[in-house]
Formats: structure tokens, sequence, C-alpha cells
């Protein structure tokens, strides 16, 4: 990389400005020279992109990452099947247990209904019962 600096002229009390130069240097009579392109950084850096995917390929880092990746996915899709099975079985057992309440509030219901009857025909009797003795001593 080369830097030049040069005065584009605009008036400005001289000021320099600094242009960066890729690839390219200037000579002594001011033409630019083509710099070879293994001495470009980018030509280096695109270079041992390749090397490191190429290598990676071969090694079968890729494969092996996939691979991985559809294992982690499979294990999610599994994690959810069952989550939706017990979350179907968990509601099931909730419907079962609030039939079972309702159930046992409508026996407590008439078993109270049942007392009631069964103390309004003591009471009845137990009455009938007093005004008959009530008659006995008269």
């Amino acid at each position: 990389m080369t830097f030049i600096f040069q005065d584009h002229g605009d008036g400005a009390g001289g000021d320099d400005h600094l242009e960066e130069t890729v690839g390219h240097a200037a000579s002594e009579d001011g033409h630019a020279e083509h710099v070879g392109v293994f001495q470009d950084a980018t030509t280096w850096t695109s270079l041992a992109f390749v090397i490191v995917v190429a290598g990676a390929v071969m090694l079968g880092v890729f494969k092996k990452l996939f691979s991985t990746l559809d294992e982690r996915a499979r294990n999610i899709a599994d994690e959810l099947d069952e989550a939706r099975r017990l979350r179907e079985e968990a509601q099931e057992q909730l419907a079962q247990f609030q039939r079972r309440q309702q159930e046992a509030e409508s026996e407590a219901q008439d078993i109270i209904e049942q007392a009631k009857r069964d103390a309004k025909r003591l009471e009845a009797a137990a009455r009938d019962k007093i005004a008959e003795q009530m008659e006995r001593r008269t």
C-alpha cells in the first residue's frame, strides 16, 4: 500500500491531502506504475480465505457442522413433540378432574337434599308421635 501526498491546487492555502493508492505508485515523472499482484494485500487476503475454505471443505468441517445442526434440529423437534404430547395429556387429566369435581358436587347436593327430606320426614313423624302421646294423656 502506498500513500501519496498531492496538492490539488484548490487555493486553500496549500493544504495537502492524503490520498491512498492501492496497487499503484507514482514514478518520478508523475505517471502511475502498476504494482505487482502479489504485492497487493487484497490478493493475499483473498488467497488466504480461499485456502482456509478449501481446507475446511477437505477436512469435512462443513459436513460435521451441518450434521450437528441437523441433529440439533431433530432434537428440538422431538422435544416439541414431547411437550405437545404432555400438554394434551395434562389437558385430558384436567378435564377428567373437572368432571370428577362436578360429579362430587352433584352427589354432595343430592346428599344434602336427601338429608333435608329425611329431616322433614323425621320432624313430621316426631310431631305426629308427640301429638299422639298428648292425646293419650288427655
